[in-house]
């Protein structure tokens, strides 16, 4: 069996982040991206990607960790 690794998988940006950072010109093209993406899964048959996030210094976080691993692991 394989050791169970951490990988990064996915982007995820947070929408008061966002918000504060970046200007309408660049909103615009992120929404502009994230649709193409968007129709890309959809083009692809794939469903809409729909995901939980837990930030790291949220308690769960560790826990999560440790049940997405004991799922692969088993």
């Amino acid at each position: 069996m394989d050791k169970f690794t951490r990988e990064l998988r996915y982007t995820v940006l947070k929408h008061s982040d966002v918000t504060k950072a970046l200007d309408p010109d660049e909103k615009e093209l992120l929404i502009k991206l994230e649709e193409k993406v968007a129709s890309y899964r959809e083009c692809s048959g794939k469903p809409i990607l729909e995901c939980v996030v837990v930030e790291s210094d949220w308690p769960e976080y560790e826990i999560v960790w440790d049940m997405i691993k004991n799922r692969v692991n088993d």
